[in-house]
């Protein structure tokens, strides 16, 4: 028998013409050393198999590493203005998209999904985020940022991926300048306990074909 990384291989001759024994005994014999391989192959393949899984079960927990982060701190203030940042994959990596800070003289805010789970999800969220990144630090407005963000996402992600993306900016006085890229998640919460779901200007995500978007503006009061 011989064992090695390629896994495990079996060579037995048996001249049966020139064997004095008795011919069920040879045929026994063989059948043994054939359950033998049968048995050595089987634990190989669950080696290699755990193996596997272990460089796997590594790979994502590096990944959720990595994407953890691309996400900001768990609390924040600016201003007047607290938040707290909550993201529970739901798999060891996922495509959730978060981001807030402050940019200038307001707070740049950012909340995405990338359709699917897993793999592919974290690794076009993980490119929409760098991209964003790069678009909010060259100081661009909302709908700039989405415009840019839906070209580069029509060239890059894969077909029938997009991903729904809330972008705004709010500024201290309380005005609140954002486009709504297919997320439909925002509401406005009123001092009087009133809730608001701020329909105007909701385009279709981003990654299907470049469209233009449409800067929408509210007022939030203290």
């Amino acid at each position: 028998i011989l064992t090695d990384e390629e896994g495990v291989s079996l060579a037995v001759y048996g001249d049966r013409t020139s064997t004095d024994g008795d011919a069920e005994e040879l045929v026994a014999w063989f059948d043994a050393i054939a359950d033998l391989c049968e048995v050595a192959l089987r634990m190989q393949r669950g080696r290699r198999a755990e193996a596997e899984r272990a460089r796997l079960a590594a790979d994502m927990n590096a990944a959720r590493a990595v994407q953890e982060l691309l996400l900001p701190g768990n609390d924040g203030h600016w201003q007047s203005i607290a938040w707290n940042t909550i993201a529970i994959p739901g798999h060891e990596v996922a495509g959730d998209l978060v981001d807030g800070r402050p940019i200038g003289d307001s707070l740049h805010v950012m909340l995405g999904d990338v359709t699917g789970k897993g793999a592919r999800a974290s690794l076009v969220m993980a490119g929409t985020q760098a991209c964003a990144d790069a678009f909010v630090e060259q100081g661009l407005d909302p709908r700039e940022v989405v415009e840019r963000l839906d070209a580069w996402a029509v060239r890059n992600t894969p077909e029938m991926c997009f991903v729904t993306l809330w972008c705004g900016r709010i500024d201290a006085d309380g005005t609140v300048r954002f486009v709504d890229a297919g997320h439909g998640l925002a509401l406005v919460l009123r001092a009087d306990g009133s809730v608001e779901y701020p329909e105007q200007g909701r385009r279709p995500p981003i990654g299907i074909e470049p469209m233009p978007c449409e800067l929408i503006e509210l007022k939030l009061e203290q």
